[in-house]
């Protein structure tokens, strides 16, 4: 069960990393830009939804370990409610993200980084979305045991990133 876990955790990390190797081929100001808008994202929201779901792997946990007729309905309701929870937390979340141009300029940010900055964490919006789910089921999942299914998502789709760099190769040649 370990290695599942470690493997699917890893993976999502691997993520930002493979949009890095994607943006330090576009050239220095879209990876300054997004690297600076991976920072952003990575500390309001992407944390923040992590550190809400995780909140659920107790309650989860208890749910699936007692013996009640009612596991199922339990563990169905906490999981329903969390996404709920997340979907309300990524309302100020995204009003954030939107704004980030203006704020970034307030703090004295380069405008042309800002600018690829603010581009960059618009196109993230949906990804804030997804892991409204995802985060949460990861935890309802890892609670009952079942590990394989998020590790080999994880596998697909950094497969489905590196694929689509190694076509990005092919064409700058």
């Amino acid at each position: 069960m370990v290695i599942p876990i470690t493997a699917a955790n890893c993976l999502v990390f691997l993520r930002a990393v493979i949009s890095v190797l994607f943006l330090g081929r576009l050239g220095s100001l879209e990876l300054a830009g997004g690297s600076l808008s991976l920072g952003f994202t990575n500390i309001t929201g992407y944390s923040v939804l992590v550190g809400l779901a995780s909140g659920l792997e107790p309650v989860c946990s208890q749910a699936y370990g007692s013996n009640g007729s009612n596991k199922w309905e339990l563990l169905s309701t906490s999981l329903v409610r969390m996404i709920f929870i997340l979907l309300v937390a990524i309302i100020p979340i995204g009003f954030l993200w939107l704004n980030l141009e203006p704020i970034l300029l307030f703090m004295g940010q380069d405008a042309a980084i800002t600018s690829a900055a603010a581009t960059y964490c618009y196109y993230s919006l949906p990804d804030l979305l997804t892991n409204c789910l995802l985060q949460p089921l990861r935890v309802y999942l890892r609670s009952q045991g079942v590990t394989k299914p998020l590790m080999w998502y994880g596998f697909s789709f950094c497969n489905r990133k590196m694929s689509g760099w190694r076509v990005e190769m092919c064409n700058l040649n």
